[in-house]
């Protein structure tokens, strides 16, 4: 007798089997039937229909089966969350530029994608392929962590509240696109403010997710979440919020409960739109005072922010065949400068990011931010060809070392720095691999943050929170 798990899968095969075998009955049938009664010259029309139908079959099926396959897979594993989501974009960010100009995007950007695979292979292939069954364990003082989120906040408040004494509430600017620009005259304020409300944002949704709170803590925490939302959209930009929800959205799937593939594309797709809606209505105050819903008709309000959806997906891609085209033949590698620009935010004096340097070659005259151009751009800005294909090897190397790192002992904070490396690779897309400074200090801070908040060894060892992730 078989065991009970055994029977709906084995039900489940034959009912396939039923339907594909009645539709070919059926589809024969029809084909005798047309010969029967028009004759052999409506076999032809009625063979194409039978061909349709099963395709649609066919099609259904291997939907099932892919979305069964994906069911068993770790979603965010080295394997499936960037590779997925590059070739996604490259593909779509290509589709307008298929012409004799194009010089390799495609071929450039597939380099890309096969030395990142390569990376992750010699490094932590069993690991990366096989979904593994997390035991999470939280080490943190819970009082503790509470306090020293107090501290944070009101390092927050305090940085937003100089900041907007100065430049006002950007996003409510009618020049808001400009505006943006004078944040970087306040550095280290800036620094001050991403750090403590980042950290809030992640480690006060990790630590709900692993630790039971009162009714009235986690109103407060929730509602505290929403307000850095609100203070990180004033700020005129995006990017300011959706780098701590992504990395949220990542770390929810790993410390609660593990998102079905249908469920994290709609959620990514809603994250996308919606902050793309958000840059519309900015920019759209650029030339006028106000954003009025009431302005076009209902097909207006619908293709417009679709379509700016879409630029930013594009311009990054376009903006890398550019960048192609001018390096080196007019413009010479920078070895290293447009890759690692970032660290020298530490020394005197002003530095230009990556962004930036292509829209001066480029000859751009856009009224707000730099240029970017994918991951890729920095990289064969600095070392042409041999810079994609060394810099997404270790890329792939790291994402592996880090993901086998985080399965070794699933601490909340190893938890934490692999999606935030994760949230890292993704976005980067857009723009850089390192940014600005931020992308290398958050790590470290938070690992600071991690051993004050770390209990003893052996109040560890017996109080600490377990939370089992159901796989």
């Amino acid at each position: 007798m078989l065991p009970s798990t055994e029977y709906p899968r084995i039900s489940g095969r034959a009912t396939a089997i039923s339907i594909f075998l009645a539709t070919l009955a059926a589809a024969a049938f029809a084909v005798v039937l047309a010969a029967s009664w028009e004759g052999p010259e409506a076999v032809r029309a009625v063979a194409w229909g039978v061909a349709g139908v099963l395709g649609c079959v066919l099609l259904v099926l291997l939907f099932k089966w892919v979305m069964r396959w994906f069911g068993r897979q770790e979603l965010f594993s080295p394997f499936i969350a960037f590779p997925i989501a590059y070739a996604i974009w490259f593909a779509l960010g290509s589709l307008t530029l298929f012409d004799e100009r194009n010089p390799m995007v495609l071929q450039y950007s597939g380099i890309g994608l096969v030395c990142y695979l390569a990376g992750v292979l010699l490094v932590g292939m069993r690991k990366a392929l096989r979904r593994p069954t997390l035991i999470v364990q939280n080490e943190w003082n819970n009082p503790r962590f509470w306090l020293v989120i107090g501290v944070l906040g009101v390092a927050a408040l305090t940085a937003y509240g100089y900041i907007v004494s100065r430049v006002g509430i950007i996003a409510l600017d009618s020049e808001a696109a400009e505006k943006r620009m004078d944040l970087g005259n306040y550095g280290p304020v800036q620094a001050v403010l991403f750090t403590a409300t980042w950290t809030i944002f992640v480690f006060v949704v990790a630590q709900l997710w692993t630790h039971r709170q009162s009714k009235i803590v986690s109103v407060v925490a929730w509602g505290s979440l929403v307000t850095i939302a609100v203070i990180l959209l004033s700020l005129g930009s995006r990017g300011y919020l959706f780098i701590p929800l992504l990395t949220a959205v990542i770390a929810r799937h790993h410390l609660r409960k593990p998102f079905h593939v249908l469920k994290l594309a709609a959620i990514s797709v809603i994250m996308f739109v919606g902050l793309s809606f958000y840059g519309y209505t900015r920019d759209s105050t650029v030339s006028k005072p106000t954003f009025s819903l009431k302005e076009g008709n209902a097909t207006q309000l619908a293709i417009f922010p679709a379509v700016y959806a879409y630029l930013y997906v594009r311009q990054p891609v376009e903006t890398f065949q550019e960048v192609i085209r001018v390096i080196p033949r007019t413009i010479p590698y920078q070895g290293g400068q447009l890759t690692f620009d970032a660290l020298r935010t530490l020394l005197p004096g002003h530095h230009e990011m990556s962004d930036m340097f292509f829209k001066q070659i480029l000859g751009s005259d856009f009224v707000g931010g730099g240029q970017p151009a994918t991951l890729l751009g920095p990289l064969y800005g600095d070392f042409g060809l041999y810079g994609i294909v060394v810099g997404m090897f270790l890329v792939g190397s790291t994402v592996a070392l880090t993901h086998g790192w985080m399965i070794r002992r699933p601490t909340v904070f190893r938890i934490l720095i692999f999606c935030w490396l994760m949230q890292t690779v993704l976005f980067s897309l857009f723009g850089a691999l390192i940014p600005y400074i931020t992308t290398l200090w958050i790590p470290l801070f938070w690992w600071f943050l991690d051993v004050l908040l770390r209990q003893p060894a052996l109040q560890s060892a017996k109080f600490a929170p377990i939370v089992p992730i159901r796989t």
